[in-house]
């Protein structure tokens, strides 16, 4: 880190707004004999290779291989959210086979951010998608065996398919495959000719860049190091006026380079409101919860998959103070305490009158030694009444209970859930002398589709997908928690975009035209109470925003002045792996505003260099290298 005048580079990703979805057409290629070479051709915008087949058997089967790449809005109103192909093979014999596809998606794997790309899978569709997606007996297809490279830019799949003869398939020119239904009933819908597959390239919530099907809870945040371990840190303090009494927060930025090898493929590894690597968390108390498919033995669960999340047992993981800790609770007292237990006392209540969003309104008290009380998910502070503010601060999805003694357990599945806290976030911390610090939230919330039958078909519910920091309250007492404090933290932010000359990024464009100037987001698994959210049947977690601002305030003759502001830079450094970019900090700002003239100091510059690292074997005392 140094400190400097000069601007920041560009925040643009070369070549990123240049993505666009292929164009719809059709294309014929001639299956090559087993020892020639790949056969490539065009359908409309989208280049498209079919492999040589393995056995000449294979090539005895299938001539020729016809594709057709459908237009958007017809892969839309048949729930694909990417792009949807029909394929049908011909040849001497009316045969069932297969059909290796190499995808080049080069041209549009920028659509949508998030690493989407990365997770890039194929299904095959079912024909009614086409010609009645709304009916019941419509399932979701089935996936397809399928190679991502994701430095080429190509998917490889395995195409299952039925050969018709050479009459049927029609002149040596490409035909339409999908073509209006005859009858008068679906005279308006589409349907696929004989022997064609729908094959449908969709994005799953996970993928070797990581899932967001999981919370943003790191196993890094666990992890402890000797001087030696190699990695880097780095904190950037924000001071904060004094208040009388002396509790107020300790404000700040911290950087390590280790949070990031605690990510997998299995966790969720997009950048927090900071930027990758860093962080600014007052404190939180999550509960983990597992997928139902793996918790089948003894459950009520359906005999089709579901996507929904069960309980398993009951958990609690603590970060506070810059440190993480498991909470483990003792079954037969029924007591918490950490795991490496220092003498603070845990409890967990429950209270109807904090209406937190918890289905019976859990919340926890912490209290270490020194006798300071943390509270998180208390939501209506003491004192609370209707138009007062609320603190957001318990974040909740869609849990079932699916064995006896769970939770929101009832006879059958559909009715054994309830909406339960996956975090409780800091809201109220109390000191020993009765001064009152307050913590206020703002939830960013999704909506999945809920115990999805055999077509798919759920009910759209809401949960909290992610969130973020408002503002501090602070020099308050315990005979006013709702009182105006004597001093406040208010927190700026700003949507993960990257603005053109002609796109301002308001939240309101965030849309599937616009997706790709979101480049670390989702698009794929956003979804709005207005939205059909076809495909989406587990939540998934994210957030569309980043802190750009921090502004510190003092209350001097019964009005707030400032006192310090920060301002944060960011930008989206190609990662030149062929993989999304993730949010990088790129400059803090500080400008001092009391005593009536404004002093803004240099900025202080973050250069990034990356380096090579190691994965952890399966029996290695070794821990990766940092990043």
């Amino acid at each position: 880190m140094t400190r400097s005048f000069h601007e920041i580079e560009s925040p643009f990703e070369p070549g990123r707004f240049s993505a666009r979805w292929p164009k719809a057409g059709e294309a014929r290629i001639q299956v090559p004999s087993p020892e020639g070479k790949p056969a490539a051709e065009k359908a409309g915008g989208l280049p498209v290779t079919l492999t040589a087949p393995s056995k000449k058997a294979a090539a005895d089967v299938l001539k020729d291989v016809d594709l057709q790449v459908l237009e958007q809005e017809v892969a839309r109103k048949a729930g694909v959210d990417g792009v949807l192909l029909a394929v049908r093979g011909s040849g001497a014999e009316k045969k069932k086979t297969t059909a290796r596809l190499r995808v080049d998606y080069s041209g549009f794997a920028g659509m949508y951010g998030g690493d989407w790309a990365s997770r890039l899978t194929a299904s095959a569709v079912d024909d009614c998608a086409l010609s009645d997606p709304d009916a019941k007996k419509c399932g979701p297809g089935s996936a397809l065996a399928v190679h991502n490279d994701v430095q080429a830019k190509q998917l490889e799949v395995d195409v299952p398919l039925t050969a018709v003869s050479e009459e049927s398939a029609g002149a040596a020119s490409p035909q339409p495959l999908v073509g209006k239904a005859s009858t008068k009933a679906s005279a308006a819908r589409l349907v696929p000719e004989q022997g064609v597959t729908l094959v449908a390239l969709t994005a799953a919530a996970s993928g070797p860049t990581g899932d967001f099907g999981t919370t943003p809870l790191s196993p890094s945040g666990k992890w402890s190091a000797g001087g030696s371990s190699g990695g880097f840190s780095w904190s950037y303090d924000m001071p904060t006026p004094n208040t009388p009494g002396g509790l107020g927060p300790d404000l700040g930025l911290s950087y390590s380079s280790q949070s990031i090898d605690g990510r997998t493929a299995a966790t969720n590894n997009q950048a927090n409101w900071i930027a990758d690597g860093w962080s600014l968390s007052p404190g939180s108390i999550e509960r983990r919860y597992v997928s139902c498919e793996d918790d089948k033995s003894g459950g009520n669960n359906p005999t089709h998959k579901v996507g929904d999340l069960c309980w398993k047992k009951d958990n609690a993981t603590l970060t506070l103070g810059g440190e993480s800790s498991e909470l483990v609770k003792d079954d037969s007292s029924g007591v918490w305490k950490k795991k490496q237990d220092d003498g603070t006392r845990v409890e967990r209540f429950t209270a109807a009158s904090l209406v937190n969003g918890d289905d019976n309104n859990e919340y926890w008290r912490l209290t270490t030694p020194d006798g300071t009380r943390y509270y998180f998910g208390y939501n209506r502070l003491p004192g609370w009444s209707e138009g007062k503010p609320e603190t957001n601060s318990v974040w909740t999805v869609p849990v079932f209970g699916n064995h006896s003694g769970d939770p929101c357990h009832a006879t059958v599945f559909a009715d054994s859930w309830c909406q339960q806290a996956w975090r409780w976030n800091l809201d109220l911390v109390i000191d020993p002398h009765d001064n009152v610090m307050t913590y206020y939230w703002n939830k960013e919330s999704d909506h999945y589709q809920r115990n999805v039958n055999t077509s798919y078909k759920g009910t759209l519910t809401p949960y909290t997908r992610g969130g973020y920091l408002d503002r501090i309250e602070y020099g308050l007492r315990t005979s006013s928690y709702l009182g105006t404090s004597a001093a406040k933290v208010e927190f700026s932010v700003a949507e993960r975009c990257l603005p053109t000359d002609d796109f301002d990024c308001a939240p309101a464009k965030f849309t599937s035209a616009n997706a790709k100037h979101w480049p670390d987001v989702p698009f794929d698994q956003y979804c709005t109470s207005a939205s059909a959210c076809e495909g989406k049947s587990s939540p998934s977690y994210f957030t569309r925003k980043m802190l750009t601002g921090v502004t510190t305030y003092a209350r001097d003759s019964g009005s707030f002045h400032k006192v310090d502001s920060w301002e944060l830079k960011h930008k989206f450094p190609s990662t030149g792996d062929g993989t999304d970019p993730a949010l990088w900090l790129a400059s803090i700002g500080r400008t001092g505003h009391a005593g009536g003239t404004d002093v803004t100091l240099p900025d202080v510059i973050m250069s990034g260099q990356q380096l090579p690292n190691r994965v952890e074997a399966a029996v290695d005392e070794i821990p990766p290298a940092a990043a």
